[in-house]
């Protein structure tokens, strides 16, 4: 349909038929109570020189919008975000604190059947570049896979082993490669970048030699 590919297929004419166009929708109690819609631009402060006249296009669309549109950005203070700025309502989200970052921990090994102590769980928070969600999750995934108890000298072991600079290309790379890299190594390369990894090797495994 229209909306799904925009006029002319273009991405800009998508977002602005969704954000001026109210949905129907037939599911339970949509009869009384319309559906209610939010769009969402994420990383909006990394537009670059091929998006010119995105910050300008995203204001108009924002003035005509029907429904909320959430902006995200990592530097709200960049130059090409500072006309935007104008036309939105900043709130500010600050990183969580390991203690914040254990707590959840604990709730998800409970519900994965992954027992490690209060200690251990910092060790892992800190070697996820003290605090990284996704590289905290993907490790906890990992060790699950592996065994149902992580110790801290484990922990702490895997710090000092695992490169968690290493390029998501380069991963990927290791992953196609004919090395003798163990099940588990392998799976720490894909870890590496969730999204872009399984992407490059998608790309590239059946020409890879």
């Amino acid at each position: 349909n229209k909306v799904g590919k925009g006029v002319g297929g273009k991405l800009s004419n998508m977002i602005r038929e969704m954000s001026t166009n109210s949905a129907i929708s037939f599911q339970r109690s949509s009869l009384t109570k319309p559906a209610r819609h939010v769009l969402i631009m994420d990383e909006v402060d990394g537009m670059s020189g091929g998006d010119r006249g995105g910050v300008a296009d995203l204001i108009q669309t924002i003035k005509n919008s029907k429904v909320p549109i959430i902006c995200i950005c990592n530097d709200k203070y960049s130059q090409k975000l500072k006309s935007l700025r104008n036309h939105t309502i900043e709130l500010d989200f600050a990183k969580p604190t390991a203690a914040m970052i254990t707590k959840r921990l604990r709730m998800i090994c409970q519900g994965e059947g992954l027992q490690m102590n209060d200690a251990t769980m910092n060790a892992v928070i800190q070697n996820a570049n003290g605090g990284d969600i996704r590289l905290i999750l993907g490790t906890l995934q990992m060790i699950r896979r592996r065994t149902d108890h992580l110790s801290y000298d484990d922990a702490k072991g895997a710090a000092n082993t695992k490169d968690v600079e290493i390029s998501p290309f380069l991963a990927a790379q290791n992953v196609l490669s004919d090395a003798t890299y163990s099940f588990s190594d392998r799976l720490d390369f894909c870890f590496q970048d969730m999204d872009l990894v399984p992407l490059l090797v998608q790309e590239n495994y059946l020409n890879h030699n």
